[in-house]
């Protein structure tokens, strides 16, 4: 995994960019636990994505050939085999399964 800005803190971090679509953020008002996330690029976000291990981000979501799909998006032959699937997800709502809030 290459570089990228990560923040735990109750406010934006200095670097945090929320109009960039590799910036994104799991919060609760002003609590010191938000979490900000900073990726340099789509690798560097799917690479830290496949390192999430809540059972929420593992009930919600899926990785069919190196993309994340919401769980429900996706139609399962018999032999557990995905037979077709919708728009990938977007990593906000990944980080948001993965977060405690």
């Amino acid at each position: 995994m290459k570089e990228f800005n990560y923040a735990r803190q109750s406010h934006a971090p200095d670097w945090y960019d929320r109009t960039n679509h590799l910036h994104v953020a799991a919060t609760s008002g002003t609590s010191p636990f938000n979490e900000w996330y900073g990726f340099q690029s789509e690798q560097d976000a799917h690479d830290m994505a496949c390192r999430f291990k809540s059972q929420s981000f593992i009930d919600e979501f899926v990785n069919i050939e190196g993309r994340f799909y919401h769980s429900e998006d996706v139609m399962w032959d018999r032999d557990d085999t995905p037979l077709s699937e919708k728009t990938p997800a977007c990593l906000q709502s990944m980080v948001d399964a993965e977060s405690a809030f």
